[in-house]
């Protein structure tokens, strides 16, 4: 394991998992990381496949929509780590939710000095900080960083669009939606993580 201190963080995708770049069936936990330029080189210095993206300071409040952490650099380091939220199940050759105890976390501080997990009841906004858990693997192809979990020390918590009906009058309590169909989902028991290496080419750039 490896984290990264003092991390900005940006367009959090892990309480939902969004679908992987030019993928429609294909989903994906991510979080982009702003980090200074002495850790980028330190980070792409250990993951010489994975280099962080470089924005320029002009235009990275136009893309993030938060001012540059670092205004005094040219150029803004992003580190955009990810995880697979499928693997494919061996036993019927179907694509399957990785099991929740294996997915990323978001956690924050607690009042009783241990950490609380706020992954489903909490969207995290741009331009919270705090600290990133890594999982590092080695293979053939390289060494790689896939996303473990943040720790987010200074909250900014996004608003949904959407959710504020006072116009309409008073909401005693807006209704949950129903619980996910769980009869497709495999057990822990047949998991046993990604089968295909991981992927960490730099096509991706054209999402911001």
């Amino acid at each position: 394991m490896a984290v990264i201190k003092d991390v900005v963080f940006a367009y959090v995708k892990i309480q939902q998992p969004a679908l992987k770049y030019q993928s429609d069936s294909e989903y994906e936990f991510t979080v982009d990381c702003i980090v200074s330029e002495k850790e980028a080189k330190a980070f792409k210095k250990k993951f010489k496949k994975q280099p962080p993206k470089e924005v320029p300071t002009e235009d990275f409040e136009k893309i993030f929509k938060i001012a540059p952490p670092y205004p005094d650099q040219e150029e803004q380091f992003v580190i955009k780590l990810k995880k697979p939220a499928q693997f494919k199940n061996k036993q019927t050759g179907r694509m399957d939710p990785i099991p929740d105890k294996y997915r990323p976390r978001v956690l924050v501080p607690g009042d009783n000095g241990k950490l609380k997990d706020i992954t489903f009841d909490t969207l995290v906004s741009n331009g919270s900080t705090g600290v990133v858990q890594m999982e590092v693997m080695d293979n053939s192809f390289g060494t790689f960083a896939k996303l473990k979990a943040i720790r987010v020390d200074n909250l900014i918590e996004y608003q949904q669009a959407g959710q504020d009906f006072d116009e309409l009058g008073e909401v005693d309590s807006l209704a949950e939606a129903p619980e996910r169909d769980t009869s497709q989902t495999s057990s822990d028991d047949d998991y046993d993580g990604p089968v295909e290496e991981p992927e960490f080419d730099t096509d991706d750039q054209d999402e911001y």
